[in-house]
């Protein structure tokens, strides 16, 4: 589904990815680990060219994303929740999910679209003409989710989904995902640095440290040797 390979990036004239190679299978939960600034929400905003790579490979789907933009890359079923949200607040909910159907390639019906929406999500059917910076942090998470699904993903990708939410709405997420990954073939991308909620949404581990990937697996080989060298503050 996605494969980066060799990828390079600059900030200035620090080097902050060094050869990052990361395969994301199709149909996987993979969970990208890593302690604080060693290049994890780098990497997500490199693979949605919203950052340069100087050199490497970004393949998805059999495509090559290198050289095409930011913008147009939702519009090959990417769907992306920044960390810290990014809704719109002065926006109703509504608003916020309909800016998402401009970038469908297939011009869907916007009323059909925000059904599924409103069924996957019922607080935001309840919340539809409230202003986003007037939800609560979980509810707003699950706006940027919405937002994200309202263009018909193939790929998922989340930075950081449970940050500042309270447990319960932790919870509720990880079974969204587990349940769209699931029942619609999903694939899901995330960082996350809560280890019980990697272990219970993920199939697979990618850690990152000081900008280059050192460990890859399956969920269950996810060691404590490999949590204390990598992850451990």
């Amino acid at each position: 589904m996605l494969a980066v390979r060799g990828l390079n990036q600059f900030y200035g004239g620090s080097h902050t990815l060094w050869d990052v190679d990361m395969l994301v299978p199709r149909g996987s939960r993979t969970v990208l680990m890593g302690r604080n600034g060693m290049g994890k929400t780098t990497l997500l905003r490199t693979v949605m060219g919203l950052v340069p790579a100087v050199s490497g490979e970004i393949v998805y789907d059999g495509r090559e994303l290198r050289g095409i933009a930011a913008e147009t890359r939702a519009g090959l079923r990417i769907g992306f929740v920044p960390q810290g949200r990014e809704i719109f607040s002065q926006l109703s909910v509504e608003e916020n999910l309909r800016i998402g159907i401009y970038a469908r390639a297939d011009k869907a019906r916007f009323a059909d679209v925000i059904e599924r929406i409103y069924a996957t999500f019922p607080v935001l059917k309840q919340m539809s003409r409230r202003r986003g910076g007037d939800l609560s942090g979980g509810q707003q998470q699950q706006l940027a989710i919405g937002r994200a699904m309202v263009l018909d993903p193939q790929l998922l990708i989340l930075d950081e989904p449970c940050e500042g939410i309270q447990p319960n709405i932790v919870h509720e997420i990880g079974d969204l995902l587990l349940r769209l990954n699931e029942e619609q073939g999903l694939t899901v991308l995330l960082v996350e640095q809560k280890l019980p909620f990697a272990r219970r949404v993920g199939s697979e581990f990618r850690i990152i440290d000081k900008g280059r990937m050192v460990a890859t697996g399956a969920i269950g080989d996810l060691s404590d040797e490999l949590i204390r060298t990598h992850l451990t503050v």
